[in-house]
């Protein structure tokens, strides 16, 4: 009962804050003064295509042979999930799908998937690394970034005789657990350093449609923006959302672009707009999943080591 409850209030106590300190109708003003809809309309395909991005990056580590396009319908469905229902209940749907579609059991899609969510944490707080090395000492921020990854691999090194170790410890359940989760870490450094590619490359991609976004809404300074686009994001780890992650992920933007003097009406408004675009472009996805002609069963999908 709490997972709604909570979600609601929180939705209804942003669209009611909104319209307090702003108001709706100033939100959506800059909408008036859009000549050329191609300016919406082109940020919102690239976010569209980032969605390739990570259909590939599943594709490739669970080194799968065929039926790209029904891996890409698994994908558009989970992510329609994982951005409408609240405190990340989207995410238990991808173990459920994976079955479905792949006929791979929740024991190796869980860790996999926990996996991967560590990446895209890694992609994004590298780019925040490098976008706070702008603002304060680029030096810096690229020697930051050089550790910050040097770190992904230094997991990477470990990960086998910490595999190891637990193989003897079967017995705990906590344990049995750590090491399903270490087992999803690829043992080769091609596949891995492949998955961190694609990642920091989707990540890359959606930021920057993103900064754009609320650059055009909130008339702000590029690089502000992308923090602000960085904030929303970050905003998705916290344990608490509203439904459709409403107020919790303008909060994000926000608070990040508050940090460079931009006015709540400013920021909000970016981050209202950028929302509602972003969420418009998933159920557009997840419609369009139901397009995507696949197969009456696939059970493939070889060791993704």
């Amino acid at each position: 009962m709490c997972r709604v409850i909570t979600p609601a209030l929180i939705a209804v106590a942003f669209v009611g804050a909104v319209e307090y300190f702003v108001g709706w109708r100033l939100v959506f003003y800059p909408w008036r003064f859009i000549d050329n809809y191609w300016t919406i309309i082109a940020p919102a395909a690239l976010v569209a295509l980032t969605y390739l991005l990570r259909t590939l990056r599943l594709y490739r580590y669970f080194n799968m042979k065929k039926d790209f396009g029904l891996c890409l319908r698994l994908m558009l469905q989970h992510n329609l999930l994982l951005n409408l229902l609240p405190m990340r209940t989207g995410e238990f749907a991808f173990p459920v799908l994976m079955n479905r579609y792949f006929s791979m059991a929740p024991s190796r899609t869980i860790p996999a998937l926990l996996w991967l969510r560590l990446l895209d944490l890694h992609a994004l707080v590298l780019i925040l690394i490098l976008v706070i090395g702008f603002f304060v000492s680029p030096t810096l921020g690229i020697v930051m970034s050089v550790l910050w990854v040097s770190g992904l691999f230094l997991v990477f090194s470990v990960s086998k005789k910490l595999d190891a170790f637990l193989a003897n410890h079967q017995a705990k359940r906590v344990l049995l657990l750590l090491r399903n989760t270490v087992s999803a870490i690829p043992r080769r450094v091609g596949p891995l350093v492949e998955s961190w590619l694609l990642t920091v490359a989707n990540w890359a991609a959606k930021l920057a449609v993103c900064a754009w976004i609320v650059q055009v809404f909130s008339s702000t300074d590029y690089m502000i923006a992308l923090a602000g686009a960085i904030g929303g994001e970050a905003s998705t780890i916290l344990p608490v959302h509203g439904f459709a992650a409403l107020g919790t992920y303008e909060l994000g933007v926000v608070a990040a672009m508050q940090i460079f003097g931009i006015s709540v009406h400013d920021a909000l408004t970016g981050a209202a707009n950028l929302h509602f675009l972003l969420l418009g472009v998933s159920i557009a996805g997840g419609l369009a999943s139901l397009l995507i002609v696949t197969p009456s069963a696939s059970r493939h999908g070889a060791p993704i080591h």
